[in-house]
């Protein structure tokens, strides 16, 4: 196992003297005794576990035991054992946990007193919701599980079958209304959940037969809404339906929405909320699909929708144009707040260097370029400054650090962290976090970081919003195999740093839900052919999580992509977040552009984040760890055509 490099900043950014926080060291007998306990757990040796348990009340992870043994016992345990754990275990993630697969497990057998013992408060999971409002219903508190039952159906998506016999009840007590079915099938339209839209509009009656029909009908073939003399009376349900099928039938023709929107709008009373739906809709789509005509009528909607994600959407595209009077309109109608954000202040000032107001756009950059971001550093880039890292680090309080020697749950961490259990020793850390305040999080950040545990640092940080304590959120990590790598593949180590720092956090354990892993989140089937192409053997995804390997990896990678786009890091890095062949299609659209409008123009908003922040994260490694002349993006980066 590698062991993390020492934390080295520069002496531009002091780092922070050492805590002193006294926590009980575990004897080697305790860690010992734990080990065989749970190693008894698992072979079955019942006996031999209860004589180990008994010596190890004082272990900050006895609860874990009493975890792995309870969890293992859900058919004999009664709801007072599992109520008794949840409290003994307050303030760990175990007790939730307990008492969600002890629920989910007494619910389907109608346990109900059981249920109300262990959850007396409804629960956050819909299933377990269900099965709350059942036991309410059971034991006589009918107007609970009514209430409950409403807002559980009222929902665009299927319910789990645990809903199904509350539904039941709640219809039998006649209290389910083709109002409540009506409403539900407006969601399911606007969820796209088709068979749920079917079998709703089986179970109206009345006048609301010929609602759900007609919705129903225009679902399927939103073209329909063409034939106007199909809607005459003006009322709630007939409004409904327009906006529905508007909303729905925008997604594929803007200007057949346009069109028949503003029919309908003269002929019908559209409350507000129904006008301002409709219409973003159909901006957004109008914008989406780079219809013309359609987003002409667009432009002529923005400033009174005053909806900053649309207008943004606009601003990038009238940016790739490069059409500068249309970019400075759209920003000034954007919200006052959004409008003194550096990027847009940013452009702005470009703006006004394009019109030759080089003294106003001076002043503007000024104001900017002295923060700590990829647009500061654009702009201390066009002013020749050097760019600032606005450094500045809180210092624990006495008391907080007196309230971590005692905390219980920072001594499971620090168990579980040595015991190798990462994935709880995580689970513990947010639980700490959620339940500490600001001054306490910023001593935990502190004591994470003196212990190597980067991204517990990180998180730490973030949750305190200690912003500026750059040395606390960007930790240098694994310095030596960074190094070493980027030595080897003849990149910049910094690159390396500032990628891993967005992917994973440091946490060497991350795993996405695409399933890239480890700290420079390496899909498993790059990793294979990077393996392959440098010679290492490759032995599976578990590897993925050894920072050697994964280092060794991801830097043959990223020397890869930088050989395939002549050395240019902004596409390297684009490259790396959303894939080469995405790349080429945005290079190759027929636009050439300077590299700042490509950086702001790219079309997914994620790479775009992800592109600036990895540069700005590369100045700040740099800076901080002392380099000289550090440039953000290189000549031949910014003259490039893009």
């Amino acid at each position: 196992m590698v062991v993390a490099a020492p934390f080295s900043w520069s002496n531009s950014t002091p780092a922070a003297p050492p805590l002193s926080i006294e926590l009980e060291a575990l004897s080697a007998q305790q860690q010992q005794q734990y080990s065989k306990a749970r190693q008894a757990l698992r072979k079955g040796q019942v006996s031999n576990y209860k004589v180990l348990r008994k010596q190890l009340d004082d272990h900050p992870l006895a609860i874990y035991l009493d975890y792995y043994y309870l969890g293992d016992r859900l058919k004999q345990l009664s709801a007072d054992q599992v109520a008794d754990f949840i409290a003994r275990a307050k303030g760990s993630p175990l007790g939730p946990r307990l008492q969600r697969r002890y629920l989910k497990y007494i619910g389907p057998k109608r346990r109900w007193d059981d249920f109300l013992t262990v959850s007396p408060k409804e629960p956050v999971s819909t299933e377990l919701r269900c099965y709350y409002h059942r036991a309410q219903l059971q034991k006589g508190t009918k107007e609970i599980g009514y209430d409950g039952a409403e807002s559980l159906w009222l929902s665009g998506t299927s319910q789990p079958k645990a809903c199904d016999v509350l539904f039941d009840e709640w219809t039998k007590a006649g209290l389910r209304t083709n109002e409540q079915i009506w409403e539900r099938m407006l969601l399911a339209f606007d969820a796209r959940e088709r068979g749920l839209l079917s079998y709703l509009n089986r179970k109206l009656s009345g006048d609301y037969r010929r609602y759900g029909e007609q919705l129903w009908s225009l679902y399927n073939s939103p073209k329909r809404l063409k034939k106007h003399s199909s809607f005459k009376q003006d009322n709630s349900e007939t409004r409904a339906i327009i906006s529905a099928t508007l909303r729905k039938l925008t997604r594929t023709s803007p200007q057949t929405a346009i069109a028949q929107w503003q029919h309908y709008q003269q002929q019908f009373t559209f409350t507000q909320a129904q006008k301002a739906a409709i219409e973003k809709q159909i901006v957004r789509y109008a914008f989406a699909r780079k219809d013309a005509e359609a987003s002409a009528w667009a432009d002529t909607r923005l400033a009174d929708l005053a909806a900053n994600d649309l207008t943004e959407r606009r601003i990038r595209q009238q940016l790739k144009k490069q059409d500068w009077p249309a970019v400075k309109r759209l920003i000034e109608a954007l919200s006052p707040e959004q409008q003194q954000s550096e990027r847009w202040q940013y452009w702005l000032a470009k703006i006004e260097q394009h019109n030759g107001l080089q003294q106003a756009a001076t002043e503007r950059l000024q104001r900017i370029a002295g923060n700590r971001n990829y647009y500061a550093y654009l702009a201390a880039d066009e002013l020749k400054l050097d760019y600032q890292l606005a450094a500045s680090t809180p210092q624990p309080t006495a008391s907080s650090i007196e309230q971590l020697s005692t905390s219980k749950g920072l001594a499971r961490v620090r168990a579980l962290m040595a015991n190798e259990q990462y994935g709880d020793a995580n689970s513990e850390w947010i639980y700490l976090l959620r339940y500490s305040d600001d001054d306490k999080r910023v001593a935990l950040s502190h004591y994470a970081q003196q212990q190597g545990w980067w991204h517990f640092a990180i998180s730490a940080a973030i949750r305190a919003q200690i912003w500026d304590a750059i040395d606390l959120r960007f930790p240098i990590a694994y310095q030596d195999l960074f190094t070493t790598f980027a030595d080897m593949r003849k990149v910049d180590d910094t690159l390396l740093m500032a990628i891993a720092r967005r992917e994973s956090s440091y946490n060497r354990y991350a795993r996405s839900p695409k399933d890239a892993r480890g700290l420079m989140q390496l899909m498993p089937a790059t990793a294979k052919e990077m393996a392959r192409r440098i010679n290492l053997r490759y032995r599976g995804v578990s590897t993925l999580y050894q920072p050697e390997t994964n280092i060794r990896l991801g830097s043959a990678y990223i020397q890869r992509l930088l050989k395939q786009f002549n050395q240019n890091s902004v596409l390297a890095i684009a490259s790396y977040n959303a894939g080469p062949h995405r790349i080429n299609s945005w290079l190759n659209d027929g636009t050439p552009l300077p590299f700042d409008v490509w950086i702001e123009t790219i079309p997914f908003r994620e790479t775009r984040d992800y592109v600036q922040a990895v540069l700005a994260y590369q100045v700040i490694y740099a800076k901080g760890t002392g380099q000289e002349n550090v440039e953000m993006l290189t000549t031949q980066e910014k003259s490039a055509s893009y």
